[in-house]
């Protein structure tokens, strides 16, 4: 495993932040994009209901080149809940780096039943 993963596990959640020692998915995303591949991606500010989410999504798919297969570095724009606009970091191609409210930052399996058709695609920027 990536050693530089164990320095984000278990990290809390706090929505709408990105500070290294709290923050929501789209924080974390930034954070390691920034601090491990050193891709810089835009501070978003955004509201909690679902539209906005989805149109936040959207309005940034132009910045980014979908994948077809999980490659490591890519993002991972998955459902949770019922919620598309959940995001994470490919580890190795196997794993998802991400935030969960209940846990702080964990790592998931991509082959986990609680992932199982909930994956939408995995994104590298452009820039990269």
């Amino acid at each position: 495993m990536t050693p530089w993963v164990n320095d984000y596990i278990g990290r809390p959640f706090e929505d709408g932040s990105s500070r290294a020692d709290a923050c929501d998915c789209w924080g974390l995303v930034r954070r390691v994009m920034m601090e491990q591949f050193d891709v810089f991606l835009p501070s978003l500010s955004y509201g909690k209901s679902e539209a906005e989410r989805h149109a936040l999504v959207d309005s940034l798919r132009p910045e980014f080149e979908q994948r077809q297969a999980p490659e490591h570095g890519a993002i991972v724009l998955f459902f949770v809940e019922g919620r598309r606009a959940h995001l994470g970091v490919c580890i190795e191609g196997t794993d998802v780096l991400h935030m969960m409210a209940s846990q702080g930052c964990v790592l998931t399996p991509l082959t986990s039943r609680w992932l199982a058709n909930g994956i939408s695609g995995y994104f590298v920027p452009r820039s990269r």
